[in-house]
């Protein structure tokens, strides 16, 4: 009789959604830091989609929210510096 040993240790409670899940998420947080704010919202409206009952939906949205606010006013205050005083 040949013994089997596994090649990685796979608990009885795996769950492989639960990857997916993850990859999800953490590609939310990858889209931010490549400032592809449109992408990172599409990811959380498919977290939520797909996974309701888990708060990552909730929690990326608010970083894609947070970040993105963040560019718009750093572009609105350089617009005001590059517009010269007012006269």
């Amino acid at each position: 009789m040949i013994k089997q040993t596994p090649s990685a240790f796979i608990p009885d409670d795996y769950d492989p959604d639960l990857d997916a899940l993850e990859q999800l998420s953490n590609s939310v947080v990858d889209l931010i830091r490549q400032r592809r704010f449109d992408e990172a919202v599409k990811a959380c409206v498919e977290l939520k989609r797909r996974y309701p009952d888990q708060m990552d939906w909730i929690f990326r949205t608010a970083e894609v929210r947070r970040d993105r606010s963040t560019e718009i006013s750093q572009a609105a205050v350089m617009a005001w510096r590059c517009s010269g005083p007012a006269e």
